[in-house]
Formats: C-alpha cells, sequence, structure tokens
C-alpha cells in the first residue's frame, strides 16, 4: 500500500482517474493511514494532497492547506460582517428578550439567580447581559452588540460546520444563510450559537480522538448548559449517541470516552447545582420545566400538517417588478371605488395582507405629485413606504434590477405566512429522519468515509431533541430556534446531488439535483415569506449608498444610547408605557416594582428592581404553592408601592396564583383602573401602608417620592377648596 501511495504522490493526474473509475480504491487509500481503531487522519497528514491538488479526486478536498483555511476564514468573516449589519441596522427587542434584561439588571444591584428571583436555568446569559450592563451603563447598546455578535458568530460558524461535513464552500454558505434569514429573535442567540460549537468541537474529536479534544466537547457542552440547562442535557445526549455510534462495536473505548465525558461535563456543572441546593433552590424551575410531562400527555403538540389552499384564485399570477406600498382604504370603501381608486393612481395589486384589512401594490407611477394625491385622498386611510414629499422611501437593488429588465415577479395567495409556518415546520421536522434514512444507505452502499457516520449523528440527534423541546403550539417564533442543526443536515443531505452533477453526466443526477434544487427553493421562499427576510435586508439601507448606511449605523448606535424611557415612554406616552413613565417618576430607585401578567419590559424601562422574584407570572414561573409563599415572603420584606395588573389577565392570575392574589387583596388597593388613552385597561394596585406625598398630575395617580409639581400642587389646592366647600376632607391620593 505504501509503494501505491508513492506512486500516485508522483501522479496526480493517475490518482484522479483511478478514483474516477474505481471508488473503492478511493476509500481504501483514505482508510491506509489508519489507525488499528480504523481512524483516518486529516487527508493532508495522511499524504493524500500533492502540489495543491487533490490524490483522492473522488472525494472533496478537506482543509489542506493554507490559502484553503485562508479562503474559509475569509467567507466566514463575510458571513459574519453580513450578518451583524443586517440584524443590527434593524434591531428589534421583542419583549420576551427583556426577561433577561431586567433579571440582569437586579444582577447588577446584586441579585443571584435562583436564590433573589427564580428561573436559575439560564446564569450565563443572564450574567453576560448583566456584564453589558454593568460596563455600558443602563441602556440597550451593550445588549444589542452581545446578542447580534453571537447570533452573527453562530452563523459564521453554521457555515464552516456546513462545508467541513459537505465539503463544499457552497453548500456551507447555503446552510448560513438558511439560519441568518430566518431571523431567530434576538435573545435566541445560544440557540444559534450552541449547536455550531457543540458540533464543531465534538467534530474535531471525531477526526483525532484526543483527551484534549474531548476536554474541549466538555467544555463546549457545560457551556450549553449554563446557557440554559435543558440545552445542556440536549447537547449532552446527542454527542453521547454519537461517541456510542463512533466506537461501537469496540466497548472498551466506547464506555471509556463516554464515562470521561460524562464525568468531565459532571464536575464543571456540579458547583453551580450545589451552590443552588445549598441555598435551598433547584434546577427545576424555569423554561423547559414540564415540558416532557406535556409531550407524554399529548398536550402543545404541533402535528404534520398541509398548507391550506385558499378559495382565492387564480393561484399564480405574475404582476409587474417595482417599489410596493401597502395601502389601506378607508372604511365603506365598495369593490367598485377601490377598483377606480386604483386606476386613477397607477396601483397594480401585489397582495392582500393583514387579513385583507390591507392591499399591497406595485407603484407603477412613481412621481411625486401622483402619490401625494393619493397621500391626500380621503378614500385612503394609510400608505406605506412614501413619504409627505411623495417621494418612494425604499426599493431595493434587485426590486430596480427587475424593473429596468422588464422581469415580472410572480404571486400566489398560498404564499402566506400561516402556509410558509406549516411548510417549514414539516421540513424541519422531516429533516432528521430523512438524513437518518439517507445515512443508512449511504452506509449500505459504503458511501460515507471513516468518521462522517458519527459526525452526522451528532447533528440529527441534536436536530431531534431540538424540534421536539422547543417546538410548541405558537409557531410564530418557535422554528428560527431549531434551524441550525438543521440547516447543517441540509448541506450534507445536498451533496450527493450536488456533486453528482458536477463529476457524472447522465438523465439521473439531473433529475435528483432538480429535485433537490425545487425542494430548497420551496423552503426559501417559506423562510422569506415566514421571517421576512428580504423585508429585513431592505430596511437596513445596505443596498442604497454607503453614507445612507453609515448614518444608519450611526444613528442606531445614538439611538441605543439614549435613556431607556425616553425611547420606550417618550412624554404624552398613553397605556402601559404611559405607566412605565409614571412609575419612573413617582417611585424611588430603591423602591421595588410588582407587574402581574407578562410585561418583563416594564422593570427595565421604569429602572425599577423586581418585587417578589418573580419577573413574569405564567404557570410555570413561581406558581407553586411554595414558590407563592416565597414571593408572598419577599413582597412582604420590600417596599413595593406600586403593582400593574392588566385586567385581561386577571382571571389567570387568580386561577394560578391565589396565595399572591390573597396577599395583594388584603394588602394592595384599587387606585385607577384605565387604559389611560388605550384600549387595554391596566388597574393600579397602590400599598395601603405607604402615604403618598402628592397626586401625579399626569396621570391622576399618587405618586410616592419628591414634591409635586406646580401644576400638581395647583389641581391638589382646588380639590381641597372643592372638598372643604362640600363639608369634608378628602384623603390624598383617592
Amino acid at each position: 500500500m505504501g509503494d501505491l501511495l508513492d506512486a500516485l504522490r508522483r501522479d496526480a493526474s493517475s490518482a484522479q482517474d483511478v478514483c474516477q473509475k474505481r471508488p473503492d480504491v478511493g476509500r481504501t487509500l483514505r482508510a491506509a493511514k489508519g489507525d488499528d481503531e480504523n481512524r483516518v487522519e486529516h487527508p493532508a497528514q495522511a499524504g493524500l494532497h500533492v502540489s495543491g491538488s487533490p490524490i483522492i479526486a473522488c472525494y472533496p478536498r478537506a482543509l489542506g492547506t493554507r490559502i484553503d483555511r485562508a479562503i474559509v476564514w475569509a467567507i466566514s468573516l463575510v458571513i459574519f460582517a453580513g450578518s451583524f449589519l443586517i440584524r443590527f441596522l434593524e434591531l428589534q427587542f421583542h419583549n420576551d428578550h427583556f426577561e433577561f434584561i431586567s433579571l440582569a439588571a437586579d444582577i447588577v444591584h446584586g441579585a443571584v439567580p435562583g436564590v433573589d428571583f427564580f428561573d436559575p436555568t439560564r446564569p450565563l446569559q443572564y450574567y453576560l447581559s448583566a456584564a453589558g450592563l454593568w460596563l455600558f451603563g443602563h441602556q440597550l447598546l451593550a445588549e444589542a452588540l452581545l446578542s447580534v455578535t453571537l447570533i452573527s458568530i453562530g452563523t459564521a460558524l453554521v457555515f464552516v460546520a456546513g462545508y467541513r461535513l459537505s465539503h463544499s464552500l457552497l453548500l456551507g454558505v447555503i446552510a448560513a444563510v438558511f439560519v441568518g434569514a430566518m431571523l431567530p429573535r434576538l435573545y435566541s442567540y445560544p440557540k444559534v450559537i450552541i449547536p455550531a460549537v457543540s458540533l464543531l468541537a465534538y467534530w474535531r474529536f471525531v477526526d483525532a480522538p484526543a483527551w484534549p479534544r474531548l476536554a474541549a466537547v466538555c467544555v463546549a457542552t457545560a457551556v450549553s448548559f449554563y446557557f440554559r440547562f435543558d440545552h445542556g442535557v440536549w447537547v449532552g445526549g446527542a454527542l453521547l449517541a454519537a461517541i456510542a455510534v463512533q466506537f461501537a462495536p469496540r466497548w472498551r473505548p466506547l464506555s471509556t470516552y463516554a464515562l470521561v465525558f460524562a464525568g468531565g461535563v459532571t464536575v464543571l456543572c456540579a458547583p453551580f447545582v450545589m451552590f443552588l441546593m445549598a441555598k435551598g433552590s433547584g434546577v427545576s424551575s424555569g423554561p423547559g420545566t414540564g415540558r416532557l410531562t406535556h409531550l407524554l400527555r399529548g398536550d402543545d403538540v404541533v402535528s404534520l400538517g398541509l398548507p391550506e389552499v385558499p378559495d382565492e384564485r387564480p393561484l399564480v399570477y405574475f404582476r409587474p417588478a417595482g417599489p410596493l406600498a401597502t395601502v389601506g382604504w378607508a372604511s365603506g370603501i365598495t369593490v367598485d371605488q377601490r377598483t377606480a381608486l386604483e386606476q386613477r393612481y397607477a396601483l397594480k395589486f401585489a397582495h392582500v395582507i393583514d387579513g385583507g384589512e390591507a392591499r399591497r401594490y406595485v407603484l407603477t407611477d412613481r412621481s411625486p405629485d401622483r402619490l401625494k394625491r393619493l397621500l391626500a385622498d380621503p378614500a385612503v386611510a394609510g400608505v406605506t413606504n412614501v413619504d409627505g414629499e411623495g417621494r418612494v422611501v425604499r426599493e431595493p437593488a434587485w426590486s430596480v434590477l427587475r424593473r429596468w429588465l422588464h422581469l415580472p415577479v410572480m404571486e400566489s395567495p398560498l404564499i402566506r405566512r400561516d402556509n410558509a409556518a406549516v411548510w417549514l415546520y414539516d421540513a424541519l421536522f422531516l429533516t432528521p429522519f430523512a438524513a437518518a434514512a439517507l445515512l443508512v444507505v449511504r452506509a449500505v452502499r459504503r458511501a460515507i468515509h471513516a468518521g462522517e457516520a458519527p459526525k452526522v449523528v451528532a447533528a440529527i440527534a441534536l436536530s431531534l431533541l431540538f424540534n421536539v423541546f422547543l417546538i410548541r403550539g405558537n409557531l410564530d417564533s418557535r422554528l428560527p430556534d431549531v434551524i441550525v442543526p438543521a440547516a447543517i443536515l441540509w448541506a450534507w443531505m445536498l451533496r450527493g446531488p450536488w456533486f453528482g452533477v458536477i463529476r457524472r453526466s447522465g438523465v439521473a443526477p439531473l433529475t435528483r439535483a432538480a429535485a433537490a434544487a425545487v425542494v430548497m427553493v420551496s423552503i426559501w421562499m417559506a423562510v422569506d415569506v415566514y421571517a421576512g427576510s428580504m423585508n429585513q435586508l431592505t430596511a437596513t439601507d445596505l443596498f442604497s449608498t454607503p453614507i445612507n448606511a453609515a448614518r444608519r449605523l450611526r444613528g442606531t448606535i445614538v439611538e441605543l444610547r439614549r435613556d431607556p424611557i425616553e425611547q420606550f415612554a417618550p412624554a404624552g406616552s398613553t397605556g402601559l408605557r404611559a405607566l412605565t413613565r409614571y412609575v419612573n417618576r413617582c417611585t424611588a430607585p430603591t423602591d421595588r416594582l410588582l407587574v402581574l401578567g407578562f410585561q418583563p419590559e416594564v422593570f427595565f424601562y421604569a429602572d425599577r428592581r423586581i418585587a417578589g422574584g418573580n419577573v413574569v407570572f405564567h404557570a410555570n414561573l413561581g406558581a407553586a404553592p411554595a414558590e407563592q409563599e416565597l414571593i408572598v415572603e419577599r413582597l412582604r420584606r420590600q417596599r413595593v408601592p406600586v403593582a400593574i395588573l392588566p385586567v385581561d389577565q386577571a382571571e389567570e392570575i387568580e386561577r394560578v396564583y391565589p396565595r399572591v392574589k390573597k396577599y395583594l387583596d388584603g394588602r394592595y388597593r384599587v387606585a385607577k383602573e384605565s387604559g389611560f388613552r388605550e384600549g387595554r385597561p391596566i388597574r393600579v394596585l397602590v400599598d395601603r401602608n405607604i402615604e403618598p406625598p402628592h397626586v401625579d398630575a399626569e396621570l391622576d395617580l399618587p405618586c410616592f417620592t419628591g414634591l409635586p409639581s406646580r401644576s400638581s400642587r395647583e389641581r391638589s389646592n382646588r380639590e381641597r377648596r372643592l372638598a372643604v366647600r362640600e363639608g369634608f376632607e378628602p384623603s390624598v391620593g383617592l
């Protein structure tokens, strides 16, 4: 075998010819340098690469040269930069994110997860956010940089993982593009970076089993655990299954490596668990609590489905390219009137949005005069993408190119978000099963190389566990959480059709490649409709001019550094925002705030600590009887002058948190129930035992700090004089 290798090194063209005609010889050569465990080293280490050309031509070449590694690094940096700019220039903080930020703000003031507040299951994410607040102050810039940076690093690592598994730069890029296009929510960055880092760490161990590399796998799993406890369980379970496949049926190395892996992870995770137990807390409370029980009962499980075919016809039609605008028509406009208005303003129908309440059109006439008349028409309730001067705000570069080339755009009533969610869920759910079936077929045909099976098994197991535990009844935000292992598997599954077209001729390879392309294009269309990927890209202004993009970047940074209360609730705000400003204005910085329901953003924007140690009140957090007693005990010790309860959540609070409700009924009184100039009524409760110095002039609520403003004093004096004339003296704050 050594003589054959030497001969092939001297003649690369002969090697390519041999491998193309005799793939079995190629597999033999790849295993030639394996050790007694049938392990294959890196191709460059095994002598399978010569003068920059692959000797084993029937296998894609791996990272064998400095140029190869430079190319991968360059592409990774481009993907990181693109992902960062696309997410940072069009930021969106969902209210779920403020669970972490508000608890992080409490940590800055000395709170300890699991001791001073519930849910100790995500300590690393809490402390990373707390570090940003400690370094940058009470603002959102640090959290934005942290979240977007880690999501972008995870997306770049998906490219690396896709490339290493498929041996194709293009397929690796496709995997990263799918992950980025799904636009995971900012607080979901652990679900992007954890699977990518864990799989890459384990794959290095597969390439060359060694104790330092196994230690790196243990560290990656422990980091997953500290980001979120159940993530560590899923990653550990998936990698244990892969280790079993890697060393089976050699039971001695299998048991040795598996036990060392489990022991190493336990040693790294045990200190925090022991600390929580010593403090009387535990690891059971948190977002994953009861999930397995619900699954076994069949609750909250999403079933496979088919996209719904609407009654609207035609099912497929074409529209001209051009800038799009959403037009909301005034109530009472008939179909004939709307048709006449569409013709008058040169609006070409594109599709219906918001269930038919608004329609999106192509602006075929972009003249400012006509667009200003459209804005001023009393039959029009609102128009997007057109400013007050009648100018189109945004038209992406690809739309301009289509318009110049007169390329029509396909539309269909089938392409809507609910159908996209169904198709995406089906694709993500079936991916690990399809990958497992393909792995078995390739193994039977002896078409996999050494080390490939455990790598794929790790990705399959992780994808399956993510699907089971992260996808729930509401698909609105769940699907991006499971995209990473699925996208990596897509890259691996596409390797066969891709290289089949490149290296073989005939109808069969073309047919397989065409079928794979149709499936992936349909998934891409679903991703765009579900996540709004192209709309996000358009909104960033990256395709306008470099000056506009730079201004957008500077403006984003300036906005993130502003006082959070001025961002969220500027003067004149209504509803919950007005109450948030009131809490900031009328309670002391050392006071606590109790918010019943699911409004964690109020704590951060009002800059007040969490009362009772419960950031959100919902059924799996702080609802156990012992936990409710602890909430009440904390409330008794803390100064909590104000509690906020949205009326639509009062029934759930009474049903799920009866002990807390009983305490509030005895300690607090209703100061006001109002929508505060919005439709959703909110009940404001105030502590009976704390006498407010004055009444807030803006919302007419008790104010527990500072001196009353001039307008507030004048109002109080007027009320007092009126009460004296009527023969009684009112108490302050009523």
